[in-house]
């Protein structure tokens, strides 16, 4: 894989989700916007070396962390992060979306042999379930946190669990709609990510 790829697309696809957030989300419906990131995360680990696609995905997953804040007092704003309350402080906790990203990488990987990988419908599919497990794996991170900290990001304002999960079920469900199109835009630069050429003989079979 050409990092230098990797490193363009990550960067327009994270400037793209923290730009177009406000934009594209819906606020009447628990505040929720589609993932960028996920749909990149999903379509390099449909191609990528198994090795590569791990690295890949916790890079990105490492990324979003470290773009989202969270609030650390109970005046922010109950399960959206980065909106913090008048005067609190904020914090960026490295994990729940790096060990996320990674375990939806891992899915991905054990299912592409089952799939049609060159199909925008796949990787549409892939995104909304890949996201459906980053949810289990931060909101379980968030829940145990709250066990041992009295500050523990969005659950210090009350916001329980399950309807933090129901929130990111929105999110996976329109974030599959939105890789559809992305995705049909994302095979369209397969020729310049240098992912092995096996990888594309047997997407056709698959």
């Amino acid at each position: 894989m050409r990092w230098a790829v990797f490193a363009a697309l990550a960067f327009i696809a994270l400037a793209a989700e923290l730009s177009l957030r406000p934009v594209l989300m819906f606020h009447t419906i628990g505040g929720i916007s589609p993932s960028f990131l996920a749909c990149l995360a999903v379509f390099i680990a449909m191609f990528a070396p198994r090795l590569t696609a791990l690295w890949s995905c916790w890079l990105l997953g490492l990324l979003l962390d470290l773009s989202t804040p969270f609030a650390a007092s109970a005046g922010s704003v109950a399960g959206v992060p980065g909106a913090p309350g008048g005067g609190a402080a904020t914090y960026y906790l490295i994990g729940p979306y790096a060990l996320g990203y990674t375990f939806a990488a891992y899915m991905v990987l054990q299912m592409r042999p089952m799939v049609f990988r060159q199909r925008a419908l796949s990787i549409g599919v892939m995104t909304g379930l890949s996201l459906l497990a980053v949810a289990l794996i931060s909101v379980a991170i968030f829940v145990v946190r709250s066990w041992y900290a009295a500050d523990a990001g969005i659950y210090s304002t009350g916001v329980s669990a399950g309807s933090e999960l129901l929130r990111r079920l929105g999110i996976a469900l329109y974030s599959a709609l939105v890789a559809v199109p992305l995705g049909w835009l994302l095979l369209a630069t397969l020729p310049y990510w240098g992912f092995p050429t096996t990888a594309h003989r047997r997407a056709g079979r698959r």
